[in-house]
């Protein structure tokens, strides 16, 4: 069920950025409403960065997101962005998590402290880091 702050349609409260690279993976904002495979980011703006609070992958994006949102789930507490990517090959998902996870060390998915990306509104590439 959607309460209004989660991304699970159109009440979502959150203000869609340019469109933000993790990891130098390219990632959509906004509400995600179809059922597709894909890796997602939950994120916290502080000032002009945005710290990854939460990352994971689903066969079915909007289902899991949707499941985030109706148990409260602490993992995803004080987000208030949401970044998404469309990937259909399971072990690719796996591996972009992990790279994620390792460079942002996002508090939900269970490191110590965050580190930030910068956002430059209107610049997509400000915030992109070189993926090896």
């Amino acid at each position: 069920m959607c309460d209004g702050r989660s991304w699970c349609g159109a009440k979502a409260d959150f203000i869609a950025e340019a469109e933000p690279k993790w990891a130098g993976f390219a990632f959509e904002t906004g509400a995600m409403l179809q059922s597709v495979p894909g890796v997602y980011v939950y994120g916290r703006r502080d000032g002009e960065r945005v710290h990854a609070v939460y990352v994971g992958e689903a066969d079915d994006m909007a289902q899991a997101i949707a499941a985030h949102a109706e148990d409260g789930d602490p993992a995803v507490a004080g987000a208030d962005r949401f970044y998404w990517m469309r990937q259909a090959d399971t072990r690719l998902r796996t591996h972009i998590v992990r790279i994620i996870i390792e460079r942002y060390h996002p508090a939900g998915n269970g490191a110590p402290s965050p580190k930030p990306v910068v956002i430059v509104k209107g610049q997509a590439d400000a915030c992109s880091t070189t993926h090896h």
